[in-house]
């Protein structure tokens, strides 16, 4: 059925004749990058490359392939298993060769977004490997059923996406009928539909579909699925000059779900900006349900992301302050405290990006988590300090 697929969409874009039109645009990354923990310092670098191509065949028709390549090389490849967080899409198509190699090393080639898109009037179709954003607040996305990004993953500005097919209608300059079916690398299917809309100077969005995804069951190890039925519902407005984004998911199992219990996400942000350009986010985030921290911190940095995982606790609070101190330097500070009966931990995350020119940027990161964790009457505390030093060319 893959190789199906494949073979479907290259002919479609063969297909496609008359003038054509190529692009292509990308970037280069190289970054060390540090970590202290337990009085070990460890070492590693990144050495990222990304290649976006563009071929428009005539106003209609438009298809896109766009690589994502990373070689990884250091102490942190060998003790954290980065080809895990690496599959974590569980992409249905075969679009990705990776390569470990000297116990330090790994290779990821990737082909994060492969797609055909067919635009006519108001009607929209695109059918391959594709972001599907639903989500409307920053730092959690209880919408963004189908690609969950990992926020601590700076180095991925353009998020993961999902094999997918999307039907958008535009049924006015300010709202629409959205349609998306998923599949994933083990058959399962995620199916949902969206109505966008603005009354009373406020943007809404209703969601409705079905959600599911497979779980390794730990006492067994087996492989099973779970389904839920998938209600959600956001707004966005503004008060006087202060955004307010508000988004919620709520999932109610299948009957041949094995977990039968009620899920509900809740998201609540606000974003400023002074006359001055000082910029302010801050924002909450509360589930119901949550998996317990049974591998570490590390698992919670790189471990494969679902709708389901997006926190390790039930309260959530993050904020952000960002200030352009020159029009070519820009400096952010941001961070999260995450609490419940088992956890207590936080997260500080400063930032300073220098563009030395048009096409290259230099910047500096830093991530600093903190956790105390209760597991079995153990308590464990944990303080992780990273740091990064990227020098990045835009082509």
């Amino acid at each position: 059925m893959k190789k199906t697929f494949i073979i479907l969409f290259l002919g479609l874009s063969l297909s496609a004749h008359s003038q054509s039109k190529f692009d292509y645009y990308g970037y280069l990354s190289g970054m060390p990058q540090y970590m202290h923990i337990d009085s070990i310092n460890y070492y590693q670098g990144i050495l990222h490359n990304r290649m976006n191509f563009f071929y428009y065949p005539n106003n209609n028709f438009s298809f896109s392939v766009q690589l994502r390549n990373q070689l990884l090389y250091g102490d942190l490849v060998e003790m954290s298993a980065y080809e895990d967080g690496f599959v974590s899409e569980s992409y249905f198509l075969p679009l990705t060769f990776q390569q470990t190699f000297n116990d330090k090393g790994f290779l990821s080639l990737s082909a994060d977004r492969f797609y055909g898109q067919y635009t006519k009037g108001n009607f929209d179709i695109k059918v391959g490997r594709q972001r599907i954003n639903w989500g409307q607040t920053f730092a959690w996305n209880p919408n963004d059923i189908f690609n969950t990004y990992n926020f601590f993953d700076f180095d991925y500005l353009e998020r993961p996406g999902a094999d997918a097919i999307r039907i958008q209608y535009f049924t006015g300059a300010t709202s629409q009928l959205d349609f998306a079916a998923k599949i994933d690398s083990a058959n399962n299917i995620t199916a949902a539909a969206l109505y966008r809309f603005n009354k009373w100077r406020t943007d809404f969005q209703v969601i409705g579909g079905y959600y599911s995804q497979s779980y390794i069951d730990t006492v067994t190890f087996h492989t099973d699925t779970e389904s839920d039925y998938v209600l959600g519902l956001s707004f966005t407005t503004d008060l006087k000059g202060v955004s307010l984004r508000t988004e919620s998911s709520y999932m109610i199992p299948t009957d041949d779900s094995p977990f039968q219990k009620d899920l509900l996400l809740i998201s609540v942000g606000l974003d400023y900006t002074l006359p001055v350009n000082l910029s302010f986010v801050t924002e909450f985030f509360y589930t119901n349900q949550v998996q317990p921290m049974t591998s570490g911190l590390l698992s919670m940095y790189s471990r494969p992301m679902t709708v389901k995982s997006m926190v390790f606790t039930h309260y959530n609070l993050f904020a952000q302050a960002s200030y352009p101190v020159t029009p070519l330097i820009n400096a952010s500070f941001g961070g999260m405290v995450f609490t419940d009966e088992n956890l207590d931990g936080f997260y500080v995350g400063p930032s300073i990006d220098y563009s030395l020119n048009d096409n290259l940027v230099l910047a500096v990161y830093g991530q600093i988590f903190g956790f105390r964790t209760v597991y079995l009457g153990e308590v464990t505390e944990t303080l992780i300090s990273m740091g990064f030093l990227r020098l990045k060319w835009s082509f």
